[in-house]
């Protein structure tokens, strides 16, 4: 009902929002009223389609032992807002974030994946990132072209000897990184363009493979 009144005429981006929506100062989860809201808009390229230039992160991704970052919690957004400013307005188009005990985490709303040598190596849960919904199925889509896909701590040298590096997330879908630092990462991306094209496909309805990742809606 809510994309049919909006009537999309392109990509539509919804966020489901639940807060606590009782009056009051104190800073508590228990004794409090909730609602939710959902919010939706006509999404363009939220990343450049032909990549982007990284800077490594003088901020770091807070620790799971602070925040359940599993989750979209909202707080835990500033982080990823001082990252996300800290690059541009060093003249980079995103920032990737380490973790407290030195090993990459994720960008700024978006996971992480690096190929070297044929395989897929992405970060994983212990080092605090977001148990993303567009991760998971970058990391099903790849086992099922055979590409092997290993979840393991990932160091900063690794970014700067990798094949092909690429972002991940609902509004990013699969973004190529061109440069990390002053790292130029190789033009030719043949695991990021296998699952980006896989992946496009599924969106678009048009994989009959996984039609049980796809609702379609008539407008």
């Amino acid at each position: 009902d809510f994309v049919k009144k909006n009537q999309p005429t392109k990509s539509f981006y919804i966020r489901p929002f639940i807060y606590t929506s009782s009056l009051g100062i104190a800073p508590r989860l228990h004794n409090v009223e909730t609602d939710f809201f959902v919010y939706g808009l006509e999404l363009s390229d939220y990343l450049p389609k032909e990549g982007v230039n990284c800077r490594m992160s003088s901020w770091y991704r807070q620790e799971d032992r602070s925040l359940p970052l599993r989750g979209k919690i909202s707080g835990a957004y500033i982080t990823s807002a001082l990252a996300k400013t800290e690059a541009v307005e060093s003249g980079f188009d995103e920032a990737i974030m380490m973790n407290t005990q030195g090993k990459v985490s994720e960008a700024s709303g978006m996971n992480i994946f690096v190929a070297r040598n044929g395989k897929l190596v992405t970060p994983g849960f212990e080092q605090d990132i977001l148990e993303g919904i567009t991760r998971d199925s970058v990391i099903t889509i790849a086992r099922d072209l055979g590409i092997e896909v290993i979840e393991r701590p990932v160091d900063k040298s690794e970014l700067l000897i990798a094949d092909e590096i690429f972002l991940c997330g609902t509004a990013a879908k699969i973004t190529p990184i061109n440069r990390v630092e002053n790292y130029q990462l190789p033009k030719n991306r043949p695991i990021t363009e296998k699952i980006l094209d896989k992946l496009t496909g599924i969106i678009e309805n048009r994989d009959s493979n996984y039609q049980d990742w796809v609702f379609p809606i008539s407008l």
